[in-house]
């Protein structure tokens, strides 16, 4: 199971560095200028998608690790957090990648955006 979860980590990483050189790539060319706000918007998007992945296989992770326990709520909510947790964190280190678009501003705001919103659902459901 670890060798799947950091095969798809691994491949997540590398969309995430190739969306950041087509943004700097785009960026060049006369067409590429109309398009990069469009591009540092795909590159928040990409990241989003990572984030959002790593997020569902540690919830399927959980799921098969919780099946049959007596209180498998509880179960589920631990795992939850943790995947919370690993989300944001994935969100926060594409923070680094914005610096490669054409407005890098735009794209630290999309993305702490996302992030702001995952750690208000973190802190209502761990109060809950």
């Amino acid at each position: 199971m670890k060798t799947a979860m950091s095969s798809t980590k691994s491949l997540i990483n590398k969309g995430t560095q190739a969306a950041a050189e087509t943004i700097a790539n785009a960026a060049q060319s006369p067409v590429g200028k109309i398009a990069v706000n469009a591009t540092a918007g795909a590159a928040v998007a990409v990241m989003v998608f990572a984030a959002a992945k790593i997020y569902k296989d540690l919830l399927s992770k959980a799921a098969k690790e919780c099946k049959g326990k007596p209180d498998k709520v509880a179960c589920m909510k631990k795992y939850k957090g943790r995947a919370v947790t690993a989300r944001i964190e994935k969100l926060k280190s594409g923070m680094s990648q914005c610096n490669k678009a054409k407005n890098p501003e735009a794209c630290k705001q999309g993305l702490q955006k996302r992030i702001s919103k995952l750690q208000a659902k973190s802190t209502k459901s761990s109060n809950a």
